[in-house]
């Protein structure tokens, strides 16, 4: 239904500004919530693989409980998330908003919400390796095993990745196209 509707409203062309307003509202609220899924989906799979290596590498149970493994329920929501969101995510912004570049929301969405949003989010993780790091060192001695202090790693790790992957993507996007445009004023 969804295609087809598409298909008929691309056919018909957004001849007036209101048209054209909210095709791009509908096309950068869609690439926001599927950005941001996919990095959720990525960052939590990222997460629960890291986190059964930190597990198995400083753990010291000698049993491992059955069910236990590496294809938890936890890996396939995350997968299952990042693929679906991953996949809606590039249809709308590879596709759909690839030749929508003078648009005042597409700039928005880069600057405002994906690069910004990847910087914070790789920032807000450093800062939490860093009050990892100095809280241990500031502790007193033997008070919290190394293993249990360090245990949100695998979390920080995901998020800064994701994060730094976020930013870096959009970052050269923009780049790209405004080196696009510049090339394009020297043609006009």
């Amino acid at each position: 239904v969804w295609w087809f509707l598409w298909r008929i409203e691309e056919a018909e062309g957004q001849h007036t500004f209101e048209t054209r307003g909210i095709r791009r509202l509908y096309l950068y609220l869609v690439a926001i919530v599927t950005l941001t899924m996919l990095a959720v989906g990525a960052a939590r799979l990222m997460q629960e693989v890291l986190t059964a290596g930190y597990a198995s590498a400083f753990s010291v149970q000698v049993v491992q409980p059955s069910g236990s493994g590496l294809w938890t329920e936890g890996i396939r929501t995350s997968l299952a998330v990042a693929v679906v969101s991953g996949g809606v995510w590039s249809a709308h912004w590879l596709r759909f908003a690839s030749r929508d570049q003078d648009s005042d929301l597409r700039w928005a969405y880069l600057y405002v919400f994906a690069i910004l949003g990847g910087a914070v989010t790789a920032l807000a993780a450093a800062g939490v390796l860093v009050d990892r790091v100095l809280e241990w060192g500031l502790a007193a001695p033997g008070s919290e095993p190394a293993v249990e202090h360090f245990d949100v790693l695998p979390g920080v790790i995901a998020s800064f990745s994701v994060g730094v992957a976020v930013w870096l993507y959009h970052w050269w996007t923009v780049q790209r196209e405004a080196a696009g445009s510049k090339r394009q004023a020297v043609w006009a």
